[in-house]
């Protein structure tokens, strides 16, 4: 057989798989997930939503960490960098300082007891080698490596505790599998050696702390969300696919419980788990979503969207090419009030 002909063999044996983990995965979650779960599509220009700027911090964004009670933002990129992000106001914020972690991506971050960071950084070869849980101080001066390396490292969280957590996996669409990792916290204030916490999962992506609820959230990029209690294994599911091209990245929660999801494909989503409804907000002038944030400033909630990619849709999610500006900035209140109108 000559390599066309093996070409073409190869094509249509790929063609195949793909539409039997279509019909067979795909859609039966999607049946089983949607249902009872009220959705919308809300289209709206970033230019209407009131007080929103777009902060160039560079392209391929992934992760950021916002600190409390200040205007500093702390943001990963797919370069192995973490970039402080500050000014005076909103309008004004810009990186004044970056740090090289890692060789390829920095993923998850989340500050620990102490007050340092906690970075998940890979390699290049971020499926094969993977990366480590990196310790590194405010001020971007120094980082320790405290542990790796883990193929696919992904999101990373610290509960109230101080233990930290974090996902890895291979990142297969038809054959996922992943698992997350616990460190514990040691008296004396470093970590033990990570223990896989709950295997046996998909591709787990994001992680999120919510210090109100007293839970882990986490996603899984093909599969949806589920959330478990710091320090026990029982897991639940909080949503699942409502369509073919629904994904889930990174995630949070607002001061009323509702889930704050970025999809790849190129929307910011807002589920609210006790009424089942789903918003998708389509915004144009904003590009792929990898990570999303809240924090209260001068009384209001403002998200922060890391930016990955310009490009939008199902596309946009499939390529390799990492161009976003940086972190959209939004008034949720000025998301809610347009998604109201829709």
């Amino acid at each position: 057989m000559n390599r066309k002909k093996l070409f073409r063999v190869g094509l249509a044996a790929s063609a195949v798989v793909a539409a039997l983990a279509y019909f067979f995965v795909v859609v039966p979650r999607i049946i089983y997930a949607s249902a009872g779960v009220r959705t919308k599509t809300v289209s709206l220009d970033f230019g209407d939503l009131d007080g929103a700027v777009v902060v160039d911090v560079g392209k391929g964004c992934e992760n950021l960490y916002l600190e409390p009670a200040s205007r500093r933002a702390y943001v990963t990129d797919g370069w192995g960098n973490v970039h402080l992000v500050d000014g005076p106001s909103r309008e004004a914020l810009r990186v004044v300082k970056s740090a090289k972690v890692g060789d390829g991506k920095a993923c998850g971050i989340d500050r620990g007891p102490g007050g340092f960071l906690y970075v998940a950084a890979c390699d290049d070869d971020w499926l094969g080698r993977g990366g480590g849980i990196f310790k590194v101080d405010r001020g971007l001066e120094s980082a320790e490596k405290i542990a790796g390396d883990y193929p696919g490292l992904n999101g990373l969280a610290l509960d109230g505790r101080g233990d930290l957590y974090f996902a890895a996996g291979n990142m297969s669409f038809v054959n996922g599998k992943g698992a997350i990792y616990e460190m514990r916290r040691r008296t004396g204030g470093d970590y033990g050696k990570p223990r896989i916490f709950l295997p046996d999962l998909r591709c787990v992506d994001g992680m999120y702390y919510d210090a109100r609820a007293d839970r882990i959230r986490f996603t899984e990029t093909f599969c949806g969300v589920s959330t478990f209690k710091p320090g026990f294994m029982a897991v639940t599911c909080v949503l699942g696919k409502t369509a073919a091209f629904d994904f889930c990245d990174d995630l949070c929660t607002d001061a009323s419980g509702n889930y704050w999801l970025a999809d790849p494909g190129g929307f910011l989503k807002c589920y609210n788990a006790e009424k089942r409804e789903l918003t998708r907000y389509k915004i144009k002038g904003c590009g792929r979503p990898s990570s999303c944030r809240i924090r209260l400033e001068d009384g209001e909630e403002i998200i922060y969207v890391t930016e990955l990619k310009r490009s939008r849709g199902f596309v946009g999610y499939l390529s390799k090419k990492c161009d976003g500006r940086g972190v959209v900035v939004i008034p949720l209140k000025a998301l809610r009030e347009l998604g109201e109108r829709g």
